[in-house]
């Protein structure tokens, strides 16, 4: 009996610790996850904490894509209200749409207004240029400049044609086929300034008598002084701006300074768009440039004709 009892207290004591182990072991994984959740709960709380440097991160976006909504509700406020203002301006441009020939030209004139300035104005740096003071000046300066030019050149045929004979003479400043906005008559010439601005080109209309006739050298003198002309113009706006310049820091006598500004004046400015314009005028053998009439007479002199 006693070794009975004594035999079942040992299987007791080794069967006893295998449900505690048992249990521990179910248990001890339940607590493991409990602590990760409550790592990440910590986590989360310091994230959508504002005091640590997570939080402020989280709350500057929130800010930021709030600020990103404001403006686009703006922007989308601004063109709900201007939908018809948009509307209006896009029937005016749709109905006034001109032709690709017709943009050219107008840059075309814009660039040469520019360049011609240079001139009388010169040059400065880029950021300079780009200023919208300087670019007004450029463009006014450029245009009277071209005007002047051209005044100059068709008065030059003028002359040369009332010197010859010519009871009347008709100058266009402008293009001729364009409404005249202006007229002024000064002896027997009368001048037309036609709606162009600026002005960069003309036209001299002659009425001759009927029994006039005209020779070959006649002709090409009379072509040839609308280069002239023109470069003279130039010359003399060189001069006149010489001599009332400022840029001088001596004084000196008013000999000098009309000495200083007639060699400035004479002085070659192959450079100048003027000047370049003036020249091709005279020398290019397109027909309606000045120049056709000179390669004709050359011509006609190497073929030993008789220039006519």
């Amino acid at each position: 009996m006693i070794r009975t009892i004594c035999l079942n207290l040992t299987i007791l004591l080794f069967l006893l610790p295998c449900p505690l182990t048992i249990q521990s072991r179910i248990v001890q994984p339940s607590i493991e996850a409990s602590n990760i959740l409550k790592v990440q709960n910590a986590q989360i709380q310091k994230q959508d904490d504002p005091k640590t440097e997570t939080g402020e991160s989280n709350k500057l976006k929130r800010q930021k894509y709030s600020l990103i909504r404001k403006i686009l509700s703006y922007f989308k406020k601004i063109s709900e209200q201007n939908k018809d203002r948009l509307k209006k301006y896009t029937e005016v441009l749709q109905n006034y749409s001109p032709s690709p020939k017709q943009i050219i030209n107008g840059l075309g004139k814009i660039s040469d207004a520019y360049v011609s300035s240079f001139l009388l104005v010169p040059r400065e740096s880029f950021s300079q240029e780009l200023q919208i003071q300087k670019i007004i000046k450029r463009m006014v300066v450029g245009g009277t400049t071209q005007t002047i030019a051209t005044f100059a050149h068709e008065t030059a045929h003028a002359l040369v044609a009332l010197w010859q004979g010519a009871p009347r003479v008709e100058v266009f400043i402008g293009d001729p086929t364009k409404p005249i906005l202006a007229t002024a008559r000064i002896g027997p010439c009368i001048y037309a300034l036609t709606k162009e601005i600026p002005p960069n080109q003309g036209r001299s209309v002659f009425y001759w008598p009927h029994n006039k006739k005209q020779t070959a050298l006649q002709k090409l003198s009379r072509k040839m002084a609308g280069g002239i002309g023109g470069l003279t113009g130039l010359a003399i706006l060189v001069f006149i701006k010489e001599l009332y310049s400022t840029n001088n820091t001596e004084n000196p006598s008013l000999k000098k300074k009309i000495f200083n500004a007639t060699l400035k004046a004479l002085k070659p400015k192959i450079w100048d768009i003027n000047t370049i314009d003036q020249i091709y005028q005279m020398t290019s053998p397109e027909q309606g440039y000045d120049g056709a009439e000179l390669w004709k007479f050359l011509r006609q002199l190497r073929c030993n004709q008789k220039p006519k």
